[in-house]
């Protein structure tokens, strides 16, 4: 599938508030694509919960750690998140 196609999907999905009978699993693949693809997920999505957060944190990119990072709810359970949200403030 392309990106453009994906990113679009992406936007879609990190605007619902449950997943409905979606899986799951669509939302964690679609947080572990390219940080175009990623970052509404990783930014906003009430879907991707503490496990799936910390597993992108340890396997993809500063910049998915960064998106991570604007949660509005981010726990302080994902790695680092203290930190990088701090930084991300004084930007």
């Amino acid at each position: 599938i392309e990106s453009t196609l994906r990113r679009e999907r992406a936007e879609e999905l990190a605007g619902l508030p449950d997943a409905g009978t979606l899986p799951a699993r669509l939302f964690v693949m679609l947080a572990n694509d390219t940080i175009e693809v990623a970052h509404p997920l990783l930014s906003r999505s009430p879907i991707l919960r503490d496990p799936d957060l910390i597993a992108v944190v340890r396997e993809r990119s500063s910049a998915h750690r960064v998106a991570i990072a604007h949660r509005p709810d981010l726990s302080d359970a994902v790695p680092g998140s203290p930190t990088v949200k701090l930084s991300c403030r004084r930007r």
